[in-house]
């Protein structure tokens, strides 16, 4: 549950007069090795005066690589030499600067570069491919620093990767300053192209201010969000902020200034997070484009990214509940009312009855988000496939917010048909919309079944049988205590397979000649001994029925589904206050279950 934060720096700078806290330099490149110009320029874009540049590559082909897409990206300096290549040979970028002060000292040196492969091509980021490299740093000719075996492949998620010297370079008492970075082939390299883009020059001054501002930014992301889930408490934040604050009074850095400040951000890395609380609802949202997890109707994890079920729908809403064992969760749908399982790497996320225990830990992707880790070690939940699939937490798509919602209902379609069935995981206020019915099922008699009128709260997993005009209507999520609580119906929270004879809500097609059939409860069609119950659809089981179907009536207080017993038709007649009635006489009625004038 605890995960450091790798802050990104962003540069800032500082000039007092010739004696400049930050350079930055970016390149043209054109056609041959050395018509290539450098920009010079401060943090806004802004070029400086004053201080000249320029750069130089050799390496075994003695040239750029301009092919393919690399003849547009002319901000890239990449030798023609793939870097499996190097071998007792070198890739060498020497940058020359004038106009600095007289033995302006600088104290960190940054290579920014990007991979590009042979066609100048950029790679897509992949931190699990290895290209080692070794780099040599040299200063007005003298060796400052090297590195070894250093992995160049950009990490996932990134455009781009730094290689940072943290050791002092200086111009000569002329102003002048030469840096030559040497590129060697290290123990493993699969090959790929070196693309510089650009060198950063900092001073500790500007080191230091570039952290107090990332830090301040990551201060004031969390502050306002103390008691959500997935931020630092106030208690760790206040900690933070006196940090901050010391660091800000800094006039002259030092190395122990930034280690001081970076000890801190560690300290709040390592502290703590708030963890969803059990009884309360949530909705989880990617941090890569604001994508929604969700239950589909097939009992497997869907992201939803603007068209399927917004996060006040209850398909998108969870809840978490203590695992088996310390500090872990249960990780439930609460329109399923199933749990996430064992997540496995490329693997379609199925619900179970049970559940893995879920970690949540914060995530390096963005202050407040969580990653879940569903049984496997270092394998989340990733939105960007669907079904949702279990993928390494690297990935852009595994981070989420956890918000909170109070609020979330589920909508249920009426059709022309003007009737249909719904069974919902939750507690939920029935509509009261003009025209607008619920029924269970009072009773089963010889020749018919009895409803009864539903109203108040429905209680989770309660069928109904729903009559009213076509439209949209939505149950809310309520924390009321149920008023219908039994139902003669059953029914599933997802598509499944039921191994009954059941009856189910149809109006099957007329045949040519006929009369419409009426809306009613017809016997399902078995196919290897069980039918298709949709998700959120209820059935009729009597035990010992032959009926072919039973037709839809009204009756007083109550309504009759009455039936055709053995192919023996009962005529039922009732008028259109619900009465039942011996004849007719002049108007209209409902006869079986069709409307009949007279």
């Amino acid at each position: 549950m605890k995960k450091k934060f790798t802050l990104i720096l962003a540069s800032m700078f500082l000039c007092m007069g010739t004696a400049w806290a930050q350079l930055n330099f970016t390149f043209t490149r054109g056609t041959t090795l050395d018509n290539s110009s450098v920009k010079v320029t401060d943090i806004d874009g802004n070029e400086v005066s004053g201080v000249t540049a320029n750069i130089a590559a050799t390496a075994p082909s003695n040239a750029w690589n301009t092919g393919g897409a690399m003849a547009n990206a002319t901000h890239v300096l990449c030798a023609n030499t793939n870097t499996s290549a190097l071998s007792g040979s070198n890739i060498t970028y020497t940058l020359t600067i004038e106009g600095l002060s007289a033995n302006q000292a600088f104290d960190l040196v940054t290579y920014t570069h990007v991979a590009v492969n042979s066609g100048g091509n950029y790679q897509p980021a992949n931190d699990t491919d290895i290209r080692h490299c070794n780099f040599s740093l040299s200063a007005n000719s003298t060796e400052v620093e090297s590195i070894t075996d250093e992995n160049i492949w950009i990490p996932a998620g990134k455009s781009s990767k730094d290689i940072t010297f943290e050791k002092t370079v200086a111009a000569n008492e002329s102003g002048a300053l030469t840096l030559t970075l040497t590129i060697s082939k290290g123990t493993t390299n699969n090959g790929c192209f070196y693309g510089l883009t650009g060198i950063t020059l900092q001073t500790y001054n500007s080191l230091l201010s570039a952290l107090v501002a990332e830090t301040e930014a990551l201060y004031n992301t969390c502050a306002p969000n103390a008691t959500k889930v997935g931020y630092y408490s106030q208690t760790a934040l206040d900690a933070f902020k006196s940090a901050i604050d010391k660091a800000k009074a800094v006039t002259t850095a030092t190395q122990a200034d930034i280690d001081e400040l970076q000890a801190a951000i560690d300290e709040l890395s390592n502290a703590d997070i708030n963890l969803p609380e059990a009884g309360k609802y949530y909705v989880l949202r990617c941090n890569h484009e604001s994508r929604y997890l969700y239950a589909n109707t097939d009992n497997k994890m869907y992201y939803w990214g603007g068209g399927n079920y917004t996060a006040g729908d209850s398909r998108a809403v969870w809840q978490f509940e203590a695992g088996d064992t310390d500090g872990t969760f249960k990780m439930k749908s609460v329109h399923n009312q199933a749990y996430v399982p064992t997540v496995s790497n490329g693997a379609a996320i199925v619900f179970s009855a049970t559940g893995a225990d879920v970690t949540i830990a914060a995530s390096s992707s963005a202050p407040g988000a969580v990653t879940f880790t569903a049984g496997n070690e270092g394998i989340g939940i990733h939105a960007n496939a669907n079904p949702v699939i279990g993928f390494t937490h690297g990935a852009a798509a595994n981070h989420y917010f956890v918000e909170e919602v109070a609020d979330f209902s589920h909508t249920l379609k009426v059709g022309a048909a003007e009737w249909s069935t719904l069974v919902l995981g939750f507690n939920a206020t029935i509509p009261t919309a003009e025209g607008f019915n619920a029924y269970t099922i009072a009773s089963v008699q010889d020749g018919y079944v009895t409803l009864e009128e539903a109203t108040g709260v429905l209680a989770a997993n309660v069928p109904v049988l729903v009559n009213a005009a076509q439209d949209s209507y939505k149950f809310a999520y309520t924390a009321e205590e149920a008023t219908v609580t039994t139902s003669g119906l059953e029914g599933t929270l997802y598509d499944q397979n039921i191994s009954a004879t059941a009856y189910v809500l149809a109006k099957p097609a007329a045949e040519e000649g006929e009369e419409e059939n009426p809306v009613g409860l017809y016997r399902a069609q078995l196919t290897d001994g069980s039918f298709l119950n949709n998700a959120n659809k209820a059935y009729l089981v009597v035990a010992g029925a032959e009926a072919p179907m039973f037709s839809l009536g009204r009756g007083e207080g109550t309504t009759g589904i009455e039936t055709a017993v053995n192919g023996e038709q009962t005529v039922v007649i009732y008028d259109l206050a619900g009465r039942r009635v011996e004849k007719m006489e002049k108007g209209i009625y409902i006869v079986n279950g069709k409307k009949v004038i007279k």
